[in-house]
């Protein structure tokens, strides 16, 4: 009898000390898994899996849905999202309109015969593209505007705040939107998941990977401009 109850203590004990290594062993891998994201996402190589494989990691429930690799969207569905993001950025009224249409186009692969915002106007004019507003939203050049009429990215590809200064001037640099200076895309978006939170932060990064340029660089500077202070 006592042998038996030694043996077991002996079990308990060393089932705990494993626990506890797994424990740990479970929480490195996810400052890893965390670390790994961070960075893939500031290089544009974060994809759904690296989100799953966090999840997982990170003693969330996984999705295997999630674990598909998402195709990448049509370009008229980056197009809306890009808009909706700059729209959002101004606090313009077009947003909820260009959500709607946003979610039919994303569904649906392309603009197809939907060519109408919901109030009657058209979405496209010749080679531009129209707010709901009536305001212009792309212009010659891959120039892209805010509903404001304020440049978002000018020709050269380079993103501005609605308060006209740039985002990404060059490649070394990044401005905060009161034109301060940090040395890399990690820096502005750890700035701005500070400011806004982490929840807000991933929430929106997440929406689509940062590979796809076209909308990485307005959802960028939307969160950066909504972590101002005022």
């Amino acid at each position: 009898m006592r042998l038996a109850l030694g043996l077991l203590v002996a079990i308990l004990a060393t089932s705990s000390v494993a626990t506890v290594n797994t424990a740990s062993a479970q929480t490195l891998d996810c400052q890893a898994v965390r670390r790994t994201r961070i960075l893939a996402r500031v290089r544009g190589l974060d994809a759904p899996n690296l989100a799953v494989l966090e999840r997982v990691t990170c003693g969330g429930i996984a999705d295997l849905r999630a674990l598909i690799a998402l195709a990448r969207p049509s370009a008229d569905c980056l197009r809306m999202t890009t808009m909706h993001a700059l729209a959002a950025t101004v606090g313009s009224e077009d947003v909820a309109e260009i959500d709607g249409a946003r979610v039919a186009v994303c569904r649906a692969g392309n603009l197809g015969e939907l060519d109408e915002w919901p109030n009657g106007r058209r979405i496209r004019s010749g080679v531009s593209w129209v707010y709901p507003s009536g305001r212009r939203y792309s212009g010659v050049g891959n120039v892209l505007l805010y509903p404001t009429g304020e440049t978002a990215r000018s020709s050269d590809g380079v993103w501005h705040y609605p308060n006209g200064r740039t985002v990404d001037p060059d490649s070394r640099r990044f401005h905060l939107p009161d034109g301060r200076t940090v040395e890399s895309e990690r820096e502005l978006i750890a700035w701005t998941c500070a400011r806004v939170g982490a929840e807000r932060c991933e929430g929106v990064l997440d929406e689509l990977p940062a590979a796809w340029a076209e909308v990485h660089g307005a959802l960028i500077t939307m969160l950066a401009w909504e972590g101002r202070e005022e």
